[in-house]
């Protein structure tokens, strides 16, 4: 699937506006005779490998429009109308002491604010024909699109298009022919259980996603926390993923680091070796909690023995400190219930000093108060809750062993405080680093993805060490982008594969050294190799030059702002791909000056009082001859530097020419003594070395 066309009637600053993002089709609507001209582009040329289909960037500086036309590719169907952005209905004001609902005929109005639809590539249908899905908000104002728009019903009856009208979207699978759309069905609808093979034939929705990637959120009415959930939207929609640049998973972050660490003549991460710091919280120990505290019962164990009950036993005082009341807080009765268990508990000892029996202990005790908690839990999965607590933590105990005490290979990994510390290097082993994450770090997520409770909650934390900002942040989105393509859109309960991946990108530079920014393309291009048998189309908003000297002109979208606040459009007339950074950087679409303002402002000062002083010499500028030499010293730019030199050495000229006349007028003045005197006394200072 490729999205190869938008048409905007209106959407926020935008009105009246085409974007082709295909080289493959030219498009044209016509909102006359609401009909559309759709032709293969006989010049096109493949410019990128096989699993891309097309990169495509819109271009523009701040506040020009960029994000909103990210927001309308890639925003989820229930978030579009939040705020009755895209559509209103006006009621008619109720009667005082008038009750009851308002219905259908209490409508006053309906004001449709946005209407756009977007036109997307499928391929070659069974036929042989050209076949494309379009989607949009506003039934009503595209459905003469349709050579065959009697065939656009419903389930309800007698209702013909009513139901697209109730939820303001629509998509559908059709092909083409002589300037109309021939729909052939709902987006939905060419899948379906095949008895024969049993087997689920996947939809045109189960296929594909487009996933919005974006370092902020500003328009918060826009979007709450379904927003990010990964499943799809509406089910009459092309499904939509909302993601941060920053992954969730720790896990993914360190192992894009490892394999970028093994490349060879890269560019970044150039270290060898980086720490990965994982932090456990050590509650303070409460008196008033009848639980041993390890060093007084760890006395015979190993350095690494130690490690791991440390761990245990810090959980264990977490775990329990959250759930037992403190004298000012919780009711009578909670406390009564409490101080009943902190009875037991008191009386659960460790039954030796050995690791295992130590490592029992703290099972026990936990054991023990988890029963106690869930039992005052009234839900009806306790039981399932109580299992999920039990494995988590299981887990946890398995894992710490393996690193600390039965692995013979085992990673770099030392215990300091509260600390566990991991080297990272080219050689660590991916899948054996990222057991320990998930069973610490990405509890939380992981629990949260499948929908139940965290059992570590904030216990754990991490840091990376010795990675840069723009190390990091490259790091995240690298990661967030591995996140949804391999976990978040492949889960294992769901029908869901999806193959067609069209990518969002808003300002993705923001955070990255120029180098960073200028390999960006090229690395994830590369990234996204790894993904058999899946596309994926990428599309960009940015600013930035070294983003574009990737992408050909005929891919590019110029944003500009003129006369009001609507967002005007035009095709690129840079030649942009291939293009030297230092020739991009001079246009002014990118820069007005290629110099930073201060420095620009004191040269143009220095320039302004060297013309002065040249065009008369008694010109008192901002400046003296002196400060304006040591400025022009500082300039880096030759060219510039040179010029003013120059000017400033006909000054100089000018001032040496003036004090040599003065000198011979004085010379001219004196009594042949005094002259004579003056030459012996120059002859003299010449010969002792004085130069004055």
């Amino acid at each position: 699937m490729e999205l190869i066309y938008i048409w905007i009637n209106e959407y926020r600053t935008f009105k009246d506006n085409e974007i082709n993002l295909s080289n493959k089709f030219i498009v044209k609507y016509i909102q006359e005779s609401n009909s559309i001209l759709i032709r293969e582009n006989t010049d096109y040329f493949k410019l990128y490998p096989k699993h891309i289909l097309n990169i495509s960037a819109l271009l523009g500086k701040n506040s020009t429009g960029k994000s909103n036309l990210i927001d309308l590719m890639g925003m989820r169907i229930n978030d579009r109308n939040n705020l009755n952005e895209e559509f209103e209905i006006v009621y008619k004001a109720k009667m005082p002491g008038q009750l009851g609902y308002l219905m259908p005929d209490d409508i006053v109005e309906e004001k449709k604010k946005a209407r756009y639809f977007f036109l997307y590539y499928l391929g070659k249908d069974e036929d042989g024909l050209d076949k494309f899905c379009i989607e949009g908000n506003d039934i009503d104002s595209y459905l003469d699109l349709f050579s065959n728009k009697e065939r656009i019903n419903t389930q309800k009856e007698h209702n013909p298009i009513n139901y697209w009208r109730e939820k303001y979207w629509f998509a559908f699978v059709c092909t083409y022919y002589d300037e109309k759309l021939i729909y052939k069905y709902n987006v939905q609808e060419d899948g379906g259980f095949d008895s024969e093979q049993k087997k689920y034939n996947l939809t045109t929705k189960d296929k594909v996603v487009i996933i919005s990637f974006r370092e902020k959120y500003k328009q918060k009415n826009y979007y709450n926390h379904s927003s990010f959930k990964s499943e799809d939207d509406y089910r009459i929609s092309i499904p939509r993923r909302i993601a941060h640049f920053d992954t969730k998973y720790l896990y993914k972050k360190i192992e894009f680091l490892i394999d970028q660490m093994k490349k060879k003549n890269k560019e970044l991460y150039t270290n060898s070796s980086y720490n990965l710091s994982i932090k456990f919280a050590e509650s303070p120990k409460r008196k008033d909690i009848g639980i041993y505290d390890l060093d007084d019962i760890n006395k015979g164990l190993s350095d690494n023995e130690k490690a791991v009950c440390k761990i245990l036993s810090s959980f264990c005082f977490f775990f329990t400190s959250s759930v037992f009341p403190n004298e000012e807080k919780g009711t009578e009765k909670k406390r009564v219930y409490f101080a009943n268990i902190n009875k037991v508990v008191t009386n659960i000892k460790p039954k030796g000093k050995t690791y295992k029996n130590i490592k029992t202990y703290y099972w026990d005790v936990l054991k023990y108060i988890v029963n106690a908690f869930f039992k005052e839990d009234q839900e009806d999965n306790k039981e399932q809750d109580i299992n999920h607590f039990f494995n988590t933590y299981k887990n946890l105990e398995k894992v710490l062993e393996k690193f600390f005490i039965n692995l013979k290979n085992r990673p770099k990994i030392k215990m300091v405080e509260d600390n566990i510390y991991l080297t990272i290097d080219k050689y660590s082993n991916k899948k054996l680093i990222s057991e320990l994450i998930r069973a610490t770090i990405d509890e939380k997520i992981d629990s949260d993805l499948v929908g139940t409770y965290s059992v570590f909650l904030n216990f754990f934390d991490y840091s990376i060490e010795f990675l840069s900002d723009g190390e990091l942040a490259f790091l995240g989105m690298m990661a967030s982008i591995d996140e949804q393509i391999s976990l978040l859109t492949q889960l294992e309960n769901s029908v869901q594969k999806k193959e067609k991946y069209i990518l969002l990108f808003d300002e993705p530079e923001s955070r990255m050294h120029p180098e960073l920014a200028r390999i960006f393309m090229k690395t994830m291009i590369d990234f996204l190799s790894q993904y058999k048998d899946k596309t994926f189309q990428i599309i960009l908003a940015s600013h930035s030059p070294f983003l574009v000297s990737d992408i050909p002109k005929t891919n590019i979208i110029t944003l500009t702002k003129e006369e009001g606040t609507l967002s005007i459009l035009r095709p690129c007339e840079l030649d942009t791909f291939g293009q030297n950074i230092h020739s991009l950087l001079k246009d002014a679409f990118f820069m007005n000056f290629t110099m930073g303002e201060y420095a620009r402002d004191k040269v143009e000062k220095v320039k302004k009082f060297l013309d002065g002083k040249l065009e008369n010499a008694d010109y008192d500028g901002e400046m003296t001859i002196q400060e304006a030499e040591k400025t022009i010293d500082l300039i880096g730019e030759r060219v510039l530097k040179t010029a003013l030199q120059g000017k400033l050495k006909k000054i100089k000229n000018h001032y040496c020419t003036q004090e040599l006349k003065e000198t011979i007028n004085k010379y001219d003045n004196l009594s042949p003594d005094e002259k004579k005197g003056l030459i012996e006394y120059i002859i003299i200072s010449q010969k002792g070395g004085d130069q004055r």
